[in-house]
């Protein structure tokens, strides 16, 4: 992690947008209609950088000028003199359709004619005859061609209006794909208030539609009428980026994951940012970056190093490492593009100035916005006696000039930051996908398994699993995962008949593809329940799960009772949960979530360097009547953390010894 240099992987970010927008291919359009019908609005409307107002563009024909801009890759071809009558007509239509003739002659996307848009004033309250039959002479020319016309009904102020209009349109069966009333920008009416504008994401969806994928990139990089088209397209290429990731997590060479991630975040972080279509300098992607690497980086060090060390293990080793850095390289990489289009599309709706995206705001509060823990970082002054600025920072500004019940709640939810996240999560998980349901009832029992040769039936409640209590399906996945599996598993269960009885039995050694697990041979009840008090029932017992989990896990660490070649428990409690969740978003959802609270738990263990070992020394200062000396802190908490580093590296070496 120290190996991380943020200005330079800012380099290759900005490098790497350059190319992207550089091998954008050039969206080409034809504006067709009378003079006055509110082309040049439209497409200032549409598109970025005021297109239509750099000029009356290069004539290319004798109707027709090219309306381009440096660095924009999007050229309008703009007709004129419709108005003129039928000869002038005819011309501008013989020329759309010679320059339609020669782009395609070409063969190069660049200069080919992507898309007609033809303009038809609807506060006109009237469509030409001349222009219906202009239309109908222009679609049968163009069967060859085949280039999308898309009839776009500007300065629609009457909505009702606008859609008589186009029924109108509709009843010719004109060759054309789309009719699309718009008000491309909001319009005072006197006395009667102001028209808002719309239809002109309409119109970007129906381009969507219509262009090759080649172009879609293009599309949104320079359209600035629609904020759902650019996020659709921005988290399919985080979709792509996450999948990649969790491959290259899957990598069986020790540490090679953390140098192919980078390149795949790189890529994922410039083609959102190309997509949005924003001029991002090399300080803000750097701030980007070193907040995010800074929270990810930290929290996810020890799992990056046990899980790369087990990929120096043959077999089992490297396949539970794999499994381990997939499942956590694909939620982080989709967790920073979300968070990336989240910022992006602050920017888009102008809540956020790009210029806002540096990590420093005020005098004396860093802060910044990060994917990994979910929320943000904020460090008072104060609390880096190191700083250089500190000086800067007037003492009673500072953190230690606030009362111990101030820092220690400034503590408590730092890490309580996170599992208000997580809360939220889950409670949109249950109320929008439906709440799992939490008895712990068994629903199959396998044959050939232990506990049907046991007698354990579908039916049974399980009471308690080798003496703990257990109140949820979580529960049981948990006390089996921590069980020695060498020794049998003592199940308490309620029968159907009111009765209990106590089963005990070992796990059954089988393969799955090449690696090897233990089974009991039970399936779980999994029923789905709807409504927002359910959704809230259902978030207070998966959270409270969650955190029984977090619990008996550290301590288990803690105690020896958990060793490597037990990782599967605490990692099959991850997993189990991803399993039983749907594909998709709520999958995702949920291990953010039970990522985020993971953080937020292990933060607030009375730990050197955590918020819990400051928490810790606060109440000492309580308990004394006079704070800890701050530099003798300070070196407890530098110490304290090299040798936890070191404790972990032994006791990962052990844990690996054993395995052989």
């Amino acid at each position: 992690m120290a190996g991380i240099d943020a200005e330079k992987i800012a380099q290759e970010t900005i490098n790497a947008i350059a190319e992207k927008i550089k091998n954008l291919n050039t969206l080409n359009i034809i504006v067709a209609g009378k003079t006055g019908v509110g082309k040049s609005t439209l497409i200032n409307s549409v598109f970025k950088e005021k297109l239509a107002d750099t000029g009356m563009g290069k004539p290319v024909t004798s109707h027709m000028r090219k309306i381009t801009k440096k660095g924009v890759p999007l050229a309008i071809y703009d007709t004129r003199g419709f108005e003129l009558g039928k000869e002038v007509q005819a011309e501008v239509k013989q020329e759309v359709m010679d320059t339609i003739s020669k782009g395609l002659a070409t063969q190069n996307i660049n200069k080919a004619i992507h898309c007609i848009w033809y303009c038809i004033n609807t506060a006109s309250n009237r469509i030409e005859p001349e222009e219906i039959e202009w239309l109908r002479e222009l679609s049968m020319e163009n069967q060859i061609t085949q280039v999308p016309i898309i009839v776009v009904l500007t300065q629609s102020f009457s909505k009702k209006k606008a859609q008589e209009m186009r029924q109108v349109l509709l009843n010719e069966n004109l060759d054309i794909i789309q009719i699309t009333p718009v008000l491309a920008e909001d319009y005072e009416i006197e006395d009667l208030g102001v028209a808002k504008a719309y239809g002109l994401d309409v119109l970007i969806k129906v381009m969507g539609e219509a262009l090759p994928d080649e172009l879609m990139d293009t599309l949104q990089h320079v359209q600035i009428a629609c904020l759902e088209e650019k996020k659709r397209r921005a988290q399919a290429a985080v979709a792509t980026a996450s999948v990649a990731a969790a491959g290259e997590g899957a990598a069986p060479i020790p540490f090679s994951d953390c140098a192919l991630l980078i390149p795949t975040q790189v890529g994922m972080i410039a083609s959102i940012t190309v997509i949005f279509g924003f001029d991002v300098n090399k300080s803000v992607i750097t701030a980007l970056l070193s907040s995010s690497i800074g929270a990810g980086g930290a929290t996810l060090l020890g799992k990056t190093v046990v899980t790369n060390l087990l990929k120096f293990i043959p077999g089992a080793g490297t396949a539970v490492g794999g499994v381990i850095s997939a499942g956590t390289a694909g939620v982080i990489t989709a967790a920073l593009g979300e968070a990336y289009i989240g910022i992006m599309e602050l920017v888009f709706k102008g809540d956020m100035s790009i210029d806002d995206l540096g990590s420093k705001k005020g005098k004396e509060t860093e802060y910044s916005i990060r994917a990994v823990p979910i929320g943000g970082f904020c460090q008072l002054a104060g609390e880096d006696l190191d700083d250089d600025d500190l000086k800067k920072v007037p003492k009673n500004r500072r953190l230690q000039s606030k009362s111990a019940w101030q820092r220690f709640l400034i503590m408590f939810f730092g890490a309580g930051n996170n599992f208000i996240s997580a809360i939220l999560i889950i409670f949109i998980i249950g109320l929008c996908w439906g709440s799992t349901s939490m008895r712990p009832v068994i629903s199959t029992v396998e044959k050939g398994y232990p506990a049907y040769e046991a007698g354990i039936t579908a039916g049974d409640v399980v009471k308690s699993i080798n003496g703990h209590k257990v109140s949820t399906v979580d529960d049981i996945t948990l006390y089996l995962a921590v069980s020695d599996t060498s020794k049998k598993a003592s199940i308490k269960v309620l029968k159907e008949d009111g009765t209990t009885k106590t089963y005990s039995f070992k796990p059954k050694k089988v393969k799955e593809g090449d690696q090897e697990t233990y089974r009991y041979g039970i399936g779980m009840k999994q029923e789905k329940f709807h409504g927002f008090v359910n959704a809230i029932k259902y978030t207070g017992k998966k959270t409270a799960s969650i955190f029984k989990q977090m619990a008996v896990t550290v301590g288990y660490l803690f105690t020896g009772g958990i060793k490597l070649s037990q990782l599967s428990g605490p990692v099959g409690i991850y997993s189990v949960v991803g399993e039983q969740s749907k594909a998709g978003l709520a999958s995702v959802l949920y291990l953010i979530a039970f990522l985020s609270i993971n953080v937020g738990f292990i933060n607030l263990l009375p730990l050197p360097a955590f918020d819990g070992g400051h928490i810790l020394f606060i109440i000492i200062e309580k308990i004394k009547g006079s704070p800890v000396n701050p530099e003798l802190e300070a070196k407890i908490h530098t110490i304290g953390l090299m040798l936890l580093l070191l404790l972990m590296v032994v006791v990962t070496i052990n844990d690996i010894i054993r395995l052989f």
